[in-house]
């Protein structure tokens, strides 16, 4: 999921996404013309595009904490690498490499910067291992920051799409 700049792989997020609403109004038993947004919202459940935000975002988090292998280790570049002068967003954030078609921007030399650089700088340092699903209520103690981080990336893909 990576690179979803091709044609053939953008085809079979779109089939994933599709899947994922009817198995969504499936288990809520509603019309299969009902909106989908609100269902996601009631169950707690992620949607395949968050999913692949948050995965994106660990992958920088690792990436900025180096626990990638060593294939990566130039793979991005910090805008403190290219500016030698304090600029508003020099702690911690990506330059975002030149793309001269919108299917560059696809990928994750591109996507990662951009979903790390969005990121709020409380919540660029605490991402967990994984998403698990199955911690998604509010309430629950063990919750933990991770909550937070996937309600972020839900209101920045709110926003944007």
């Amino acid at each position: 999921m990576w690179c979803l700049g091709r044609q053939d792989s953008a085809n079979k997020l779109k089939s994933v996404v599709v899947l994922q609403k009817r198995a969504v109004r499936n288990i809520a038993k509603v019309d299969y013309r009902a909106h989908t947004s609100p269902l996601f919202k009631k169950l707690d459940l992620l949607k395949v595009t968050d999913i692949c935000c948050f995965q994106t975002a660990l992958f920088m988090f690792k990436f900025s904490q180096s626990q990638l292998p060593s294939k990566f280790n130039d793979y991005f570049s910090r805008v403190t690498s290219v500016h030698y002068y304090t600029t508003r967003s020099s702690t911690s954030a990506f330059m975002l490499p030149f793309c001269r078609t919108t299917i560059r921007q696809k990928c994750i030399h591109y996507q990662g910067p951009s979903v790390w650089n969005s990121l709020p700088s409380h919540i660029k340092w605490c991402l967990p291992d994984s998403p698990k699903q199955d911690s998604l209520k509010p309430d629950s103690p063990k919750l933990g920051l991770g909550f937070r981080v996937r309600v972020r990336l839900r209101a920045r893909l709110r926003v944007s799409g």
